[in-house]
């Protein structure tokens, strides 16, 4: 009985593949990652918008991983009038914490848009 205890638990651990932590965009029931989109060349901004970002994981990995991408000028560039990244927040809640992107226009200097990224759910 043992044996086909232990043997159960691990096929369900096999199947059962966790998302990786980081950044993500809700398409519907799907959890598209965002350093994936980046890397085949997606316009994210274009394609998905600012409203449709979570996160899964640390909060802090997933900040390290907005600043990398930022860095090496992947993050929201483009799209015929792009935004530029200007300053990533931790905003610690009760229960949850946000990260609040905040992005500057390209095309109109001094006009901003702050995104809140909640967990995924």
């Amino acid at each position: 009985m043992k044996f086909v205890l232990i043997a159960l638990v691990i096929s369900v651990t096999a199947f059962a593949a966790p998302i990786k932590p980081g950044l993500f965009v809700k398409e519907g029931p799907r959890l598209l990652n965002v350093e994936s989109l980046i890397k085949n060349g997606s316009d994210i901004q274009a394609e998905y918008g600012f409203e449709n970002f979570c996160y899964k994981g640390q909060s802090e990995f997933t900040i390290n991983q907005i600043k990398r991408l930022n860095k090496a000028g992947s993050f929201f560039s483009g799209g015929g009038g792009g935004h530029e990244l200007k300053s990533v927040t931790l905003l610690r809640g009760f229960v949850t914490y946000d990260i609040a992107l905040r992005f500057e226009d390209e095309v109109v200097p001094g006009e901003f848009t702050t995104v809140n990224v909640k967990p995924c759910k």
